[in-house]
């Protein structure tokens, strides 16, 4: 594969497999460190935050990144909605050369969860230091304990640690309750609580350090 690269992707140029030549323009790598951070993104967000400027939409380039043996697409199901395509880095070496350790693939069963995250991600501003669950290190995992948040993110303002939670609906009111009064008794009283728009869920406790989007 033939590949015009800034030094960041110079290690894609050994790794991804075609006969297409692939000039990475500046949306795509943005989209990669994007990748890099919550693993998983679908086509309407990347419509919206990198190919916003391309007149025909981002179809294109997302099948030449396939093509190229870069992203890989997956489609997503969820009750009361259109099924979206979800874009992942196509292998673990992909994923490393952006700065990515964890396995890309994510079961099917935790999609949504994980595209609720990156929508949370995006609506905050994609805030530099966020970091998902899999990206927490030993300690943070034995404070946590069995309530472990999906992402973690500093304050700008301030450096507080922010929690991000996603509730797909599987969460009852009690549940949620427990999530929150723990986090609250450990020190991380500021919280964002992510929930599908359109679908019932269980109603998340209002405080002043609670937040609720609902994407």
């Amino acid at each position: 594969m033939q590949i015009a690269f800034a030094a960041r992707t110079g290690p894609l140029a050994r790794i991804a497999t075609t006969d297409a030549v692939l000039v990475l323009s500046a949306s795509d790598r943005a989209l990669f460190r994007d990748v890099a951070v919550v693993r998983l993104v679908s086509q309407d967000l990347i419509e919206r935050f990198h190919y916003a400027h391309r007149s025909g939409g981002a179809s294109r380039r997302l099948a030449r990144l396939e093509e190229a043996g870069i992203l890989e697409a997956r489609p997503l199901h969820a009750v009361g909605r259109k099924p979206v395509r979800v874009y992942q880095f196509a292998t673990r070496a992909i994923a490393a050369a952006w700065g990515d350790p964890s396995v890309p693939t994510v079961a099917q069963c935790r999609m949504l969860h994980e595209i609720l995250t990156a929508r949370a991600y995006f609506a905050l501003g994609r805030p530099l230091g966020f970091r998902i669950a899999t990206r927490l290190n030993e300690a943070e995992r034995f404070l946590f304990e069995s309530h472990c948040p999906d992402a973690v993110y500093p304050d700008r303002a301030g450096g507080q640690i922010v929690l991000v939670e996603a509730d797909s609906g599987q969460y009852t009111a009690r549940q949620i309750r427990e999530k929150t009064r723990y986090w609250c008794s450990v020190g991380f009283a500021r919280q964002i609580w992510v929930q599908p728009a359109g679908i019932r869920t269980a109603p998340v406790p209002e405080s002043a350090g609670i937040t609720l989007l609902r994407l």
